[in-house]
C-alpha cells in the first residue's frame, strides 16, 4: 500500500507541475494580448492625427481658393473700370489680365488639388473606418481570448489546489503508513 501511495503522490506532483506550466503559459498569453492591444491603440492615435492634419490642409486650401476667387473678382472689376474710363494704359491692362489669367490658372490647379485631396481623404476615411472595424473586431477577439484564458486560468488554479490538497492528504497517509509500518 505504501508503494501505491508513493506512486499516487508522484503522479499528483506530476499533475501539479503540468498545471503550473499551463498556468505560466496562460499568464504569458494574457501579457502578449495586452501588448498587442496597446500597439493597436497607438496605431489608432497616429491615424487620427494624420487625418486631422489632412483635414487642416484641405481647409487651408479651400480658404486660399476663396481668397483667390475674391481677388479675381476684384481684379476683373478693376479691368472693367479701366476700360469704362477708357484709360489708354494698355500695359497696365495687359499686366492685370495676365495676373488674372495666372490667378485663374492657380485657381484651376488648386481646385484640381482639392479634388485629389478630397478623393484621398475619402479613401483614407474609408480605410480608417475599416481599420476601426478591424481594431474593434481584434479587441472583441482579444477580450474573448482573455476571458477564455482567465476561465482556463481559474480552472487550472482550482485543479492545482485540488492536486496539492490530494498530495498533502496522500503525504499524510504515507507518513501514517510509515509510522505504522
Amino acid at each position: 500500500q505504501m508503494d501505491v501511495l508513493r506512486a499516487d503522490k508522484e503522479q499528483a506532483e506530476g499533475v501539479a507541475a503540468t498545471l503550473k506550466e499551463e498556468l505560466r503559459h496562460a499568464h504569458d498569453e494574457v501579457t502578449r494580448l495586452g501588448h498587442t492591444l496597446g500597439k493597436f491603440e497607438l496605431h489608432q492615435e497616429e491615424a487620427q492625427k494624420h487625418a486631422a492634419l489632412q483635414q487642416a490642409e484641405l481647409e487651408d486650401r479651400e480658404v486660399r481658393i476663396a481668397n483667390m476667387e475674391e481677388s479675381i473678382f476684384v481684379l476683373e472689376d478693376e479691368v472693367e473700370q479701366h476700360r469704362a474710363v477708357k484709360l489708354h494704359d494698355n500695359l497696365t491692362i495687359s499686366d492685370l489680365e495676365s495676373y488674372v489669367e495666372k490667378l485663374e490658372g492657380q485657381n484651376h490647379n488648386l481646385q484640381r488639388e482639392i479634388k485629389l485631396l478630397q478623393r484621398r481623404h475619402q479613401e483614407e476615411a474609408a480605410q480608417w473606418r475599416q481599420f476601426q472595424a478591424d481594431l474593434q473586431t481584434a479587441v472583441v477577439v482579444a477580450n474573448r481570448v482573455r476571458e477564455q484564458v482567465e476561465g482556463e486560468l481559474g480552472t487550472l488554479q482550482r485543479r492545482l489546489r485540488e492536486a496539492q490538497e490530494r498530495n498533502e492528504g496522500q503525504g499524510k497517509e504515507l507518513e501514517e503508513a510509515r509510522r505504522r509500518g
